[in-house]
């Protein structure tokens, strides 16, 4: 299970008070495979950078990693957003909306800029992206 902590720390300090108790109960409830879990995490402190760069909600982020996480384990497009949405995604198969509108929204969704923003983030090698970290781990040593 992911903490309030855990997710608290993975933020940057201007979003990290927007964590509530019942965000993190929906991450947990939402996430039950714990590999994907640990990923999850991961990335969310990897791709954290994106909500410095626009005003994005806390949990519009929270989803976007999400859907990009699945997509990065080889899902397609529609199988990370029913995986990300699953409740939206099962409203709209009950309410008897065609394969080609909900196919719309998920493509829509795809090319929205958050989402492609934590993409850019995804393609970026560790390296690069820590780039400053490890410029500051060997100035630690040194002194």
């Amino acid at each position: 299970m992911l903490t309030k902590q855990e997710i608290i720390q993975s933020l940057p300090a201007s979003v990290a008070g927007g964590v509530s108790d019942t965000l993190v109960n929906e991450l947990n409830n939402i996430i039950t495979d714990p590999d994907f879990r640990d990923s999850f995490r991961d990335n969310m402190i990897s791709y954290n950078k994106v909500l410095s760069e626009g005003k994005f909600k806390l949990e519009s982020y929270m989803n976007a990693v999400m859907y990009v996480s699945y997509k990065l384990m080889g899902y397609n497009n529609m199988d990370s957003y029913e995986r990300t949405f699953k409740t939206k995604f099962n409203g709209w198969i009950m309410a008897g909306k065609t394969a080609q509108t909900i196919s719309a929204h998920v493509a829509m969704y795809n090319k929205s800029k958050l989402v492609n923003l934590v993409y850019a983030q995804a393609v970026i090698p560790t390296h690069v992206l820590n780039q400053d970290k490890f410029q500051e781990a060997i100035n630690h040593q040194f002194y």
